[in-house]
């Protein structure tokens, strides 16, 4: 075979063969691969702003509006222009309340107002704090915590107005009186100053008749009126 022959017969081995080559890893610069994207991660509304409010709420963000499950019983009872009104404690039968506020001193004072209505008694006008008021099952009284005395101590005092009667008097602080239906007063008393002990204590407040209680192993029954025995003698068990 002729060199001419030879040549024209290995030129295209030749070019095949660097083909596939080129068409294989090595052949060129290496290609890198894309790198795979990862979902994006969640977020907490909080991360982004640590001034959320506590409402979730974004201080450069318009107030979401707000609405409770049962939007349609939402009420709106006070409408207090300055101050603020708090502690309010509804009569028995449902027509009027009692609550304290700031509106027109800095330190609460007591008022009275129908649960549907607009207008407003004040019930105490002093320079002290009178606060946590509670209805008398019957309505027609009203306790509450103040600090009149020097200490915070109780009173009871009409609807009708009057002067405030003081109910407790001790070295502790009582506050958050509390009707129950048979006429006494559940309260809660701090031990003495310097101490943390706190403890529900009840009371008759004056006025109030209790039954007939047995007041010893004798048989002895008295009637306390405002807290004294006013009666006594032996009695037959049953009578």
């Amino acid at each position: 075979m002729d060199m001419k022959a030879r040549t024209n017969w290995t030129l295209p081995l030749i070019v095949v063969s660097a083909v596939l080559t080129c068409g294989g890893v090595g052949c060129g610069p290496a290609r890198e691969s894309a790198p795979t994207q990862q979902p994006p991660r969640p977020v907490l509304t909080a991360a982004r702003d640590r001034q959320i409010t506590m409402f979730g709420e974004l201080p450069q963000q318009a107030p979401a509006p707000y609405f409770t499950c049962m939007w349609n019983s939402l009420r709106q009872h006070t409408w207090a222009e300055e101050g603020a009104d708090f502690d309010a404690d509804i009569e028995s039968t449902g027509r009027r309340m009692v609550f304290a506020s700031t509106r027109h001193s800095p330190n609460p004072d007591l008022y009275l107002k129908g649960v549907d209505g607009v207008a407003v008694t004040a019930l105490t006008t002093d320079p002290f704090s009178d606060v946590q008021p509670g209805f008398s099952p019957d309505g027609s009284r009203v306790a509450f915590a103040s600090d009149r005395s020097g200490n915070w101590d109780l009173w009871v005092m009409g609807i009708d107005g009057g002067q405030p009667v003081q109910v407790t008097d001790g070295p502790g602080q009582e506050v958050g009186p509390s009707w129950s239906p048979d006429g006494r007063i559940y309260f809660t008393r701090s031990a003495a100053a310097g101490q943390e002990r706190e403890n529900i204590w009840s009371l008759l407040p004056p006025g109030a008749i209790e039954p007939a209680t047995m007041l010893t192993r004798k048989d002895i029954w008295g009637t306390a009126l405002g807290g004294a025995v006013i009666g006594g003698g032996p009695k037959e068990a049953g009578n």
